[in-house]
């Protein structure tokens, strides 16, 4: 959103509407948070400006309707949600929404339909685990041999067939890396190759 602004040269509103409620006996509520968080976005939009609205981890919200667990107050939420998408056609483009999941195969079609792009975000390869190590230990004394080393320990041929994903390195892996030097060295190679393999990749959501 923000690089998108800077190309564009305008001016824009961020929102991110919560998910939380669900699976806290709050279901109701779903429909008004979805109702409240649309028309802000279309406020903020209405004032000339490209407004923005996060649903993080959308699966929580925007499942497909056909699940024979799902509440009425939950189908009513998508509904309601499929609705407002709908509605900020009107605008022209200066309303954007961005749904994030774990589950792609979870959303529900007419929404999935609705989606002007849909990008998928794999573990990263071999090349990009080196680049992510880099950039993320700029400044820690470590050669490029070291890295590929620290690629190559977070790679699916030394997890049984599984890599290590791009939050589970800079989530798990450096943070914890790092707790075990400070506050009495810094962070070095072997911490991390010894944090990588102590731990294990995040499984794979299926």
């Amino acid at each position: 959103a923000d690089r998108m602004l800077r190309e564009l040269k305008k001016e824009g509103f961020f929102l991110k509407l919560s998910t939380r409620v669900r699976g806290e006996g709050l279901h109701g509520q779903m429909g008004n948070l979805v109702n409240d968080a649309f028309a802000e976005l279309k406020t903020q939009a209405g004032k000339k400006r490209i407004a923005f609205l996060l649903i993080d981890e959308a699966d929580a919200i925007a499942s497909t309707r056909s699940t024979m667990q799902m509440h009425q107050e939950e189908k009513a939420a998508v509904n309601t949600l499929i609705q407002k998408i709908d509605e900020i056609r009107e605008l022209n483009g200066r309303a954007i929404l961005f749904m994030s999941t774990n589950r792609l195969h979870f959303l529900d079609e007419a929404i999935v339909r609705r989606a002007a792009i849909i990008l998928e975000f794999e573990r990263p390869t071999f090349e990009e685990r080196v680049l992510l190590f880099k950039t993320s230990l700029a400044g820690v004394e470590i050669t490029d041999k070291q890295l590929e080393e620290l690629a190559n320990l977070s790679g699916e041929e030394s997890n049984n067939g599984l890599s290590f994903s791009f939050s589970d390195i800079r989530l798990r892996i450096l943070p914890e890396a790092v707790a075990k030097c400070f506050p009495d060295k810094a962070l070095d190679f072997e911490t991390v190759a010894e944090t990588i393999k102590k731990l294990n990749p995040s499984p794979k959501i299926v």
